[in-house]
């Protein structure tokens, strides 16, 4: 099979369910600004014949505006088909859509138009929901910048592929996606990206990436085995590019996913599966974090340090409880501040964090929508 066209940006959608709103995707995709002798639309049929998706998009009226190719990897991981999308990709920059997500009219040449202005290898694109919202992600900091940076705007928070990549980027840094999990497949990715020296902007006071919220199935919300929920960053640890990364880098990184990650879903899984199995895989993640990032405690906050300290020192589900129930309670003094209150003001504490969030709104004045 001949490779297709260069254009300016190939748009990659994964589509698992027959169910999703492919249509409205593709339809927006088609409103984003730029002629279809610039970009490219390619829709991955995962688990499904490509003529069931073509006919479905033949029936909207659609059928000769997206590439349709198949992925049969019998894997319910979304890495399969974005891997696909990426491996018959011929663009200077691609760009990941869900099939329940749309992007705000003109989206595609603004952030296009940002690139080349900036000269970006990335633009990380602003989120909002369906409702209108904003997703207050990622953390960086209130004053407009050409571009920012992976420690000092934390950019390890947003790990979702939501803008445009430069896909010579994408091939000189090897970014690849973690398979076989169904959650956290991006994080690799992006991770060793924001942390690759390379140009990234962030697309504030421009159109954004709308999350759907009503779509039949969500794979990745699909409750499942601790173990299994928390593979990709596991793997993370794992890696040796990981391991070369700056001492702040990696910090941040495991910070992140004991509070993001670890946390939130062991509190979630001790009512639904075995207490002992959850508590031993938190308990190992926290073992092969230690040694990478020694100083990732004091970014935590009060009660997420003491949570950490049970795991590492018994398995007293007890006594775990009324210590998760407490975390969850976000404007807690406990939930806010760290065990040092002078580390309070570390860039990662909790406290800068909400910080950063309300501040967030400086970067994406209402003109974006």
């Amino acid at each position: 099979m001949s490779r297709p066209e260069l254009v300016d940006v190939e748009v990659i959608v994964p589509v698992h369910d027959l169910r999703r709103p492919i249509a409205r995707t593709v339809q927006s995709l088609l409103a984003g600004g730029l002629g279809p002798e610039h970009v490219r639309i390619t829709v991955v049929a995962h688990n499904l014949r490509s003529t069931a998706l073509c006919s479905a998009l033949t029936a909207a009226g659609l059928g000769d505006v997206a590439t349709v190719r198949e992925c049969l990897d019998g894997e319910r991981s979304p890495a399969g088909p974005r891997a696909v999308g990426l491996a018959h990709a011929n663009a200077r920059f691609v760009s990941f859509v869900d099939s329940d997500d749309t992007l705000e009219p003109g989206a595609l040449a603004a952030w296009l138009a940002l690139a080349e202005r900036d000269r970006l290898d990335a633009v990380i694109a602003l989120e909002r929901h369906a409702s209108g919202g904003l997703v207050r992600n990622p953390l960086v900091r209130p004053w407009p910048r050409r571009t920012v940076h992976g420690v000092r705007d934390r950019l390890v928070y947003r790990t979702a592929l939501r803008g445009l990549f430069s896909l010579d980027a994408v091939h000189a840094e090897q970014l690849a996606f973690t398979q076989g999990g169904t959650n956290g497949s991006d994080q690799p990715f992006t991770l060793k990206l924001w942390h690759s020296g390379r140009r990234i902007g962030l697309a504030s006071r421009r159109p954004a990436y709308v999350l759907g919220d009503d779509a039949p199935t969500r794979v990745t919300q699909t409750v499942q085995p601790l173990a299994t929920e928390l593979a990709a960053p596991r793997a993370l640890l794992d890696e040796p590019w990981f391991s070369r990364l700056s001492a702040a880098a990696r910090t941040h990184a495991v910070t992140k996913i004991v509070r993001i990650h670890l946390l939130p879903q062991l509190a979630a899984r001790l009512e639904t599966e075995g207490a002992d199995e959850a508590l031993a895989t938190a308990r190992e993640l926290l073992d092969r974090a230690a040694p990478v990032a020694p100083d990732y405690r004091r970014s935590l906050s009060r009660i997420d340090a003491r949570i950490v300290a049970v795991l590492t020192s018994s398995v007293d589900v007890e006594a775990l409880r009324p210590l998760l129930a407490v975390r969850r309670t976000f404007t807690h003094p406990r939930a806010l501040l760290t065990p040092r209150l002078l580390d309070s003001l570390r860039r990662d504490a909790p406290l800068r964090l909400a910080a950063a969030s309300v501040l967030l709104s400086l970067r994406a004045a209402p003109e974006a929508r």
